[in-house]
């Protein structure tokens, strides 16, 4: 028996159906096992130095020890059904020696499949930087480094028991490997770029060092100043190194200027300025600074134009994040690191997963103020224990898009009925495109299969005690971290719950619900011509105890005491058995609208209120006085100014603040700026610590006797 069908033979006995089909596809492996049980022959030869597997007529050359890559007489230039028919012969054979073969194949011959599982992960954990750079090239190995800082490392789940399979959340991506090192790596439709990704992600998983890629020495080519003097200065002979270096010089400088001259005595040639540090950030490859230059330049020209929506403190905010996005920026730079989190993203990417299953749990229209209008529908994936959303919008001036419509509308993937069907319905997506954030892409090559599901419920991530909804928002504990939306989505099962009550002065619904221990929450609804609907279907559907086990899925907005609950539907446990689901704002309504908005929104749009939420009286009185030295400006040299603000800065460090940097040898405005994120942190973190505690000391109103019990 020759080598190379020890090892191919090794590596058959570990395919399983999952990683065939990812190879193929799920039809053809139907095929392939339809043809064996049929009795079509299947010979194996050896003695020519390579393997050939004899199907009926064809012939499966197997050239090397990669059982990922066969050769059929065929001419199919992909795995087929032939191929398919020997990788399952080899693996029978291996395991049984049932099958004839030129050869013997024993079974002694091939490793458990423990042992072959460990043995794999080593190899592959052990792939130096110099193969992987050879195996897809330096912009393959920096889209997978790239990728790798995106995913977190407890969304990647390392199974070893067959061969080795990685799967992530968020992307949702599944590798699996039998054999063949870096080029036996297997996925759909699995790329170079994808195989050095999950090398990368074994080898985070097993703590070894992932090394950054190196950086290019290639110099940027000439470009002309076309009369803008006050952008960086870019040389023919400068790298892209220096480039962000310097866009990220420019953004200190400006920011410190802006609060050296004062907020409020900003002009339109500061915003030019900005505007055209955005256009240098972009072409240095930081799209999320780019942004924020850009969004600081129309905030600074409606200040200088002193229209209605100035405000000096939200311009102080984003000052703050911007210096702080810079210096975050610029350690990463110094450290090699690629930080795709700061960097961000010049726009939605969405990429090719594996197949998924879906559960619909409802959708909402919207409407922004810029004039798009859409639908929206979530989504909870089980294996990936994340939701999931898919949006249909359209802006004002293309057709008009009526929610309403477009929720009854075929769509919104090929085998799809409508969007409404999938509301209560298992939908598995074959070839998905997903984004990081977990939206789903209408892609034309995406088919869907919507079928019943017998117990939605017990497919769901149901809460029973508000105490672990906790401060699920969406956002990270720091203020520079990427929002992750689809977090702050929950599912929660209330034991009472008060009568929806519209309050006509704040034009807002409003339903409190509890848990077992009496912690209450509110949900809330404001009026809008969109969330009308909604807001009737609410009002009857809890004029009277719901069924026991109804389930609410909404989202958590706002936090500390202005948390609040925004309504998307209701599960709802039938009499005969099985559950419904009540899509609110789609839902017919059993009693026409009975009101009307008393105030007028240019938008009209499904948001919710959120409140500053200050736990702490120092830190409200140290960004009082910040904010009150930003707006008329702040001295070049004034030892007095620096002795109050130290003064402020100990009576902080007094009750346990004590993260505000000194004032060292730095402008006073760029100490300004430090102290000011700092302190919008500390109170990032008190109101995400003080959202549980507001909710286990609510009381809430009336007594037991007033709640109906769910």
């Amino acid at each position: 028996m020759s080598e190379l069908l020890t090892q191919l033979a090794a590596q058959a006995a570990l395919l399983d159906d999952e990683q065939m089909t990812a190879l193929a596809s799920r039809g053809l492996l139907r095929r392939a096992r339809k043809d064996l049980s049929e009795g079509v022959a299947c010979t194996v030869d050896d003695r020519g130095g390579d393997v050939v597997v004899a199907v009926g007529a064809l012939q499966v050359v197997f050239e090397r020890a990669l059982i990922a890559s066969p050769r059929c007489s065929c001419a199919s230039e992909t795995v087929c059904q032939h191929a398919l028919m020997a990788m399952i012969m080899l693996g029978s054979a291996a395991t049984s020696g049932g099958v004839e073969t030129a050869s013997q194949l024993a079974a002694d011959d091939v490793p458990s499949s423990q042992t072959a599982g460990a043995d794999l992960l080593a190899a592959l954990v052990d792939t130096d930087e110099a193969a992987l750079l050879t195996h897809a090239g330096l912009p393959g190995y920096r889209w997978a480094y790239g990728l790798l800082q995106e995913i977190d490392p407890a969304d990647v789940v390392v199974d070893t028991v067959a061969g080795i399979t990685i799967r992530t959340v968020r992307p949702t991506l599944a590798f699996h490997s039998v054999g063949g090192g870096l080029a036996g790596v297997m996925g759909e439709s699995v790329t170079a770029r994808q195989q050095v990704l999950a090398v990368l992600l074994l080898q985070r998983h097993n703590g070894c060092g992932v090394s950054p890629p190196p950086i290019s020495t290639k110099t940027a080519a000439p470009r002309l100043a076309l009369g803008e003097d006050h952008l960086v200065a870019l040389g023919a002979d400068e790298t892209q190194f220096a480039l962000r270096l310097q866009v990220l010089t420019a953004v200190d400088d400006l920011a410190g200027d802006c609060v050296e001259l004062g907020l409020a005595h900003l002009s339109d040639a500061m915003a030019t300025r900005w505007t055209a540090i955005g256009t240098a950030a972009q072409a240095a490859d930081y799209p999320r600074l780019a942004l924020t230059a850009r969004r600081l330049a129309d905030h600074i020209r409606t200040i200088a134009a002193r229209a209605v929506g100035a405000d000096e403190e939200r311009l102080f905010e984003q000052l703050t994040v911007a210096f702080a996005l810079s210096a975050a920026l610029r350690v990463a730079l110094r450290r090699g690191i690629d930080a795709p989190q700061l960097a961000g993203r010049a726009r939605s990417r969405y990429e090719d997963a594996a197949e998924i299953e879906l559960v619909g749990v409802g959708g909402y229209p919207w409407r922004t103020a810029s004039g798009h209008t859409g639908l929206t529908m979530l989504f909870w994936c089980a294996a990936d224990r994340s939701f999931m959303t898919f949006s249909d919008s359209r802006p004002v001036g293309r057709g008009v898009l009526d929610p309403v419509a477009r929720y009854v509308a075929g769509g919104p993937w090929a085998g799809c009925p409508s969007p409404s069907a999938t509301v209560g319905a298992l939908v598995r997506l074959q070839r998905p495109r997903l984004s990081v954030q977990g939206r789903l892409s209408s892609s034309e090559q995406t088919r869907a299969r919507v079928s019943p599901v017998p117990d939605v419920v017990g497919r769901l991530p149901v809460v029973d005690d508000w105490r672990n909804l906790g401060p699920s928002d969406g956002r990270a504990d720091s203020l520079l971290a990427e929002q992750r939306p689809m977090a702050s989505w929950v599912c929660a099962r209330p034991a009472r719950h008060h009568p929806a009550v519209f309050d006509p002065i704040r034009q807002v619904c409003s339903w409190q619900i509890e848990d077992a221990a009496g912690s209450i929450v509110t949900a809330e609804l404001p009026y809008s011509a969109l969330n009308a609907s909604a807001i009737d279907q609410l009002e009857v559907l809890t004029s009277r105890p719901l069924a026991r086990g109804a389930v609410v899925v909404g989202r958590v907005e706002g936090r500390g005491a202005a948390r609040v609950l925004f309504p998307l539907s209701l599960v709802l446990p039938e009499k005969g058995g099985g559950e419904k689901i009540v899509a609110l704002f789609f839902a017919a309504a059993d009693v026409p609208s009975r009101r009307r908005p008393r105030r007028t929104s240019s938008s009209d749009a499904v948001v919710g209120t959120v409140a500053a939420d200050v736990h702490a009286a120092e830190l409200a009185r140290l960004t009082a006085w910040l904010l009150a030295q930003a707006e008329r400006g702040v001295p070049a040299v004034s030892a007095s100014w620096v002795a109050e603000l130290d003064a402020l800065r100990a009576s902080c460090a007094n009750v346990g603040l004590v993260a505000f940097p000194p004032s060292g040898e730095q402008r006073p405005a760029a100490w300004c700026l430090q102290v000011h994120h700092v302190a919008r942190q500390y109170q990032h973190l008190a109101s995400s610590t003080a959202a549980a505690e507001d909710w286990e000391g609510d009381d809430g109103v009336g007594s037991d006797t007033d709640l109906p019990t769910v």
